[in-house]
C-alpha cells in the first residue's frame, strides 16, 4: 500500500479541469476526479489532500471519503487546534 500526499490548492490552480467560481466547488471537483479516475492506482492506496493557506476553508461534506481511502486535511484547522492547546 502506498500513501500519496497532495497539495490540493496547487493542483487546483495548475489545472483547468478544476476551474470553478469558488474554492469549495474546486475542491469538490478535485475530490470527484480522484474518486472517478483513481490516479493513485487503487483504493488500497491512501490519498491525503492538504488544503492550506486559505481563510475561507469549510470542512463540511468531506467526512464520507473513507470508502475511497481519501483523507482531507485543512492546514488552518490543524494550526487553530494546536494554538488552543
Amino acid at each position: 500500500m502506498f500513501c500519496y500526499i497532495l497539495d490540493g490548492y496547487n493542483i487546483i490552480k495548475q489545472s483547468e479541469k478544476f476551474a470553478a467560481k469558488d474554492l469549495f466547488t474546486q475542491r469538490n471537483l478535485l475530490i470527484k476526479f480522484l474518486i472517478k479516475h483513481k490516479p493513485q492506482g487503487s483504493y488500497k492506496n491512501k490519498v491525503i489532500i492538504v488544503f492550506d493557506g486559505n481563510p475561507d476553508v469549510q470542512y463540511r461534506g468531506y467526512n464520507n471519503l473513507k470508502n475511497y481511502n481519501i483523507e482531507i486535511i485543512f492546514n488552518l484547522l490543524l494550526i487553530s487546534q494546536q494554538m488552543k492547546r
